[in-house]
């Protein structure tokens, strides 16, 4: 397989190593056979893995993974918070309206709770462009993808074929962040921030999952279990995990969370499907630390980062926020809107979808799993016609600029090379980034959108480091 010149400046703007490393990935013939992970002394935790790994990881200078993709995660979340209050004023009423909250009375109290703390929990997706890294959306929640992805990281270093080039370069430090291990740290330090909490040593997390009773399942919670213990012993806490599979277990008791007899400091919702109203009242009395709380339901809406251009001169925003807009947010517009604003002019906003249809995406401000996306560049005029027509009678859609990957490498088919198209999932915990991991989809074989559910592979985001910097 022939190296570009662009897959060159695009290895190389990510790591000191990158050029190396691949010329490594071309001429190295295990890097061309699919992972069976049966071959290897994989986990029993991740023997049965669900989503299809790339035996080729990508390296990332780890100065360059503190910098930009912390800033780039964590900036995104803070401006897309702060529209509550730049766009709404943060009145209940109108924030319910807008993003289809059944009652204002739940938005009032959640913003109540946010006034306690409000330290969410984020995946966002981002594509690396040619210009850079660019946000497709934002998933505040804690039930996310790529959480597992770093337990493989000895594999990747110690035993896949790609180790050979890690055991090349004794000179440097080859790492993933430990992504479980600060979300648990994470939950206690918030938990703790909170002024009921602040002086207690004992600690009560409650976890509900609808998904208790597979085998990989109950190996994973052992898991868990060993990180919210071991986040516990750091601090000198004491504390229990209770996983339960209906969040009607949870009780409020003279403002207070319990679960069967026992209080509860801090709880995560891994499933949207119902609210659980004790909880919100618990929240909105600063009584439980909640990531998943009822405001994600509003950062989760694609529309926001229309919202955030539109009111991008607000005076509400500083020239900072104003400069994480313009680099990482592609431009939006809601469909809705009859008109929009385009270098100072006023523009039909059907008339520049149409025309734009080599440069644009159309997309469900509601949707999940990348359904309900249209990709301009890879739709007939007839398709992007009707997507358009169909969109402006719903109402509920958003148009944004096509942000296109630039090119990577990895293993493809039964022996071989192709470029792929990626998407990065970063981490951010506040103004932690906290590591991600990579979906995949070849540049020949995709429609544009890249998610696991259709098929996508996961890939491993390795940081590089000095070896005196990182023992210094």
């Amino acid at each position: 397989m022939k190296i570009s010149p662009e897959l060159i400046q695009t290895y190389a703007g990510l790591s000191s190593l990158g050029e190396s490393y691949l010329d490594f990935i071309v001429k190295h013939e295990g890097n061309r056979v699919p992972l069976r992970l049966s071959d290897y002394p994989v986990p029993p935790s991740m023997a049965s893995y669900h989503v299809e790994l790339q035996p080729v990881p990508l390296l990332v200078d780890k100065a360059y993974a503190e910098s930009t993709f912390r800033e780039a995660t964590c900036r995104v979340v803070d401006l897309v918070k702060k529209l509550m209050r730049v766009v709404f004023d943060n009145d209940a009423g109108a924030i319910a309206d807008y993003y289809g909250f059944k009652t204002p009375d739940r938005v009032r109290q959640a913003l109540q709770g946010a006034e306690f703390g409000n330290n969410i929990i984020a995946r966002n997706d981002f594509i690396m462009t040619r210009d850079g890294l660019k946000c497709l959306e934002v998933n505040a929640t804690s039930t996310l993808g790529g959480w597992f992805v770093p337990f493989f990281t000895d594999m990747y270093l110690n035993h896949f074929p790609v180790s050979e080039f890690f055991a090349r370069h004794s000179d440097k430090v080859f790492s993933t962040p430990d992504t479980l291990g600060m979300f648990f740290e994470y939950l206690v330090s918030s938990t703790r921030k909170l002024e009921k909490f602040s002086g207690s040593r004992v600690l009560n997390l409650a976890i509900i999952s609808k998904e208790l009773e597979s085998d990989v399942s109950k190996t994973r919670q052992a898991m868990v279990n060993h990180f919210f213990s071991s986040s516990m012993n750091k601090l000198g806490l004491e504390g229990e995990l209770v996983i339960t599979s209906s969040a009607d277990d949870i009780r409020l008791l003279d403002d207070s969370l319990f679960i069967r007899g026992k209080p509860i400091h801090t709880v995560v919702t891994s499933s949207a499907d119902e609210l659980n109203l004790d909880i919100l009242r618990a929240f909105s009395l600063g009584n439980v630390y909640w990531p998943d709380n009822l405001l994600c339901y509003a950062y989760n809406d694609k529309s926001n980062f229309a919202l955030l251009h539109k009111y991008r001169d607000s005076e509400h925003f500083t020239d900072d926020d104003r400069r994480i807009i313009d680099s990482y947010i592609p431009r939006s517009w809601l469909l809705s809107d009859k008109t929009l604003q385009l270098e100072g002019e006023t523009v039909n906003t059907a008339e520049f979808v149409l025309a734009g249809q080599k440069r644009l995406i159309i997309k469900d401000i509601k949707g999940k799993q990348g359904d309900n996306v249209f990709i301009g560049p890879k739709c007939s005029e007839q398709e992007w016609r009707d997507i358009i027509a169909s969109a402006l009678e719903d109402g509920q859609w958003l148009v944004q600029e096509y942000c296109e990957s630039a090119p990577f490498i990895g293993q493809c088919g039964e022996h071989g090379l192709a470029e792929y198209d990626h998407v990065w999932g970063l981490f951010s915990f506040a103004d932690s980034y906290a590591g991600g991991s990579i979906r995949m989809m070849t540049k020949a074989g995709t429609d544009g959108v890249i998610n696991a559910a259709k098929g996508a592979k996961e890939g491993l985001i390795i940081q590089v480091d000095e070896l005196n910097r990182s023992t210094g």
